[in-house]
């Protein structure tokens, strides 16, 4: 079997270890409680609502929600809630799934970028396959999933653009990979990582073509369309946010947007609201019972409690052969 076929069968196992079955537990799971709510808002209710991430990612999980039909009218009120019949449950965690698997074919190409052999790249895919903590957080409402997807997918078009960097497929190359960096922004705000990396990457080319400047004019061209990229779909998202929820509802104790003065009154209300979000995320004090200091998390010392059934548990932990085995 070839490279080519074993890459094609590890995806396959990726996908059918977060697809089948994707509606069980028929139950809100962790920050389901949240995240449903808001996506309801994007495609049912159109009530503002308040949340220290940004709206990206919740508006791709929107979309797919809205495709179907649903027209709200479940709460995610509590953890354990059974989701009615009415709830396109598969709709609402088929994003998140969708990019758990897609994580797994752009690891795979990323270690064959930057030097890997076919069958490291397999390796890797395997144990990104089988992770218990990619595996739960692509099978529920969640955001980390998009995020990593795009951030990763940045890097890797940015690899791609760069060893092509002489022929005029590469700026579409790059404009993706600002694109995917602009949503990985978009979906939270580490993923701010992502642009950054992408940044030090062009600044290093910067320095090393400093004393050509037919190249070094070009990477200036390839830097500009990066975080140009980035911004347009950042603020995009922003527009969508804004047009969609047109309601009063419970993010109005946070921040009710004026937009009587025209389009950058636009601009100036998302700067004002991100001014919020940031001060809500930084003067967040209540603790969690499952909250563990930094270094915990790669020793696997305190799996975060996500759902209890009548004979069954999720937990959030890493698998250990993967963790520590890195």
């Amino acid at each position: 079997m070839t490279s080519k076929y074993l890459v094609i069968a590890v995806v396959l196992i990726a996908a059918i270890v977060r697809f089948i079955g994707l509606s069980s537990p028929g139950e809100v799971v962790f920050d389901e409680v949240h995240f449903g709510k808001f996506v309801t808002s994007y495609c049912c209710t159109e009530e503002r609502f308040f949340d220290i991430h940004p709206p990206h990612g919740k508006l791709l999980i929107a979309g797919a929600v809205a495709a179907t039909g649903y027209q709200g009218g479940f709460g995610f009120v509590n953890i354990g809630d059974t989701y009615p019949e009415s709830v396109p449950l598969l709709a609402f965690r088929m994003v998140p799934a969708l990019m758990g698997t897609l994580l797994v074919l752009i690891v795979m190409v990323l270690i064959r970028q930057l030097g890997g052999s076919d069958m490291v790249a397999v390796a890797g895919g395997v144990l990104l396959a089988f992770d218990n903590a990619l595996v739960v957080q692509s099978r529920l409402v969640s955001l980390d999933m998009i995020l990593l997807t795009t951030t990763f997918l940045a890097i890797s078009l940015y690899l791609a653009g760069e060893a092509r960097v002489e022929k005029k497929i590469s700026i579409l190359l790059f404009t993706g990979a600002g694109l995917s960096a602009g949503i990985a922004l978009g979906t939270k705000f580490t993923g701010l990582a992502a642009l950054a990396s992408l940044g030090v990457f062009v600044f290093i080319k910067l320095w090393q073509v400093r004393k050509q400047t037919e190249l070094l004019r070009r990477w200036i061209t390839i830097g500009t369309v990066i975080l140009t990229s980035a911004i347009v779909v950042y603020l995009l998202g922003w527009v969508l946010h804004w047009g969609l929820l047109t309601l009063p509802g419970p993010g109005d104790a946070f921040h009710i947007p004026d937009f009587s003065s025209g389009p950058l009154s636009f601009f100036s209300e998302t700067i004002e609201h991100h001014r919020i979000m940031l001060s809500a995320n930084f003067n967040l004090t209540a603790e969690h019972p499952y909250a563990s200091l930094w270094w915990q998390w790669p020793l696997l010392i305190r799996p975060v409690f996500y759902w209890q059934g009548a004979s069954a548990f999720i937990y959030l932990i890493g698998n250990p052969i993967v963790w520590w085995g890195s």
